[in-house]
């Protein structure tokens, strides 16, 4: 439940994101897939 979340919050802010500069979404994208990694090690 948890990791469908948070990828639907990672497609939000991503699309989101592309609205502003490309290399602040890339950032931003970044920080959210470190976020999902790290999320996905504690539901494991």
């Amino acid at each position: 439940m948890g990791s469908t979340q948070g990828a639907e919050q990672l497609n939000a802010l991503s699309r989101i994101g592309k609205d502003f500069t490309p290399q602040l979404a890339k950032k931003q994208q970044t920080a959210l897939e470190t976020q999902g990694t790290e999320n996905a090690k504690w539901l494991m």
